[in-house]
């Protein structure tokens, strides 16, 4: 049996993009800000368009994470610079999910209270 839907209903599902984005924050000595979307300016900063992939965080607003994955594509090996010249260990990473509305727009969920990802030390054998 099919059933017909509203127009209000097909023009909400109608958008490509119903996934969420994410704005990537990693404080090396000068922050690094990417966005897994295009290029765009949000929350006072302007954030470079990346291969962005996050999964397994808690949704839980303002509590660091433990646990989580983020990927980020390399292709010109500019964030593999960083990382061997300024190290990785002790790093915060925050992270914010957006939603994009039909008209383009970004939509951030939490964005006072992004998550925040700490970048453990590395053990010292003794």
């Amino acid at each position: 049996m099919s059933r017909s839907l509203s127009t209000p209903t097909t023009n909400a599902a109608a958008p490509t993009v119903t996934r969420p984005g994410y704005l990537v924050e990693i404080a090396f000595d000068s922050f690094v800000r990417l966005c897994s979307r295009a290029t765009t300016s949000v929350l006072g900063n302007t954030w470079a368009g990346w291969d962005v992939q996050v999964a397994g965080l808690a949704a839980d607003a303002g509590k660091p994470s433990s646990g989580g994955t983020l990927k980020l594509g390399d292709a010109d090996q500019s964030i593999s610079a960083l990382a061997l010249a300024q190290g990785l260990a002790g790093r915060a990473v925050r992270i914010w999910r957006l939603f994009a509305e039909a008209t383009g727009a970004l939509a951030l969920r939490a964005a006072r209270e992004p998550r925040v990802i700490q970048v453990p030390e590395p053990a010292v054998n003794a």
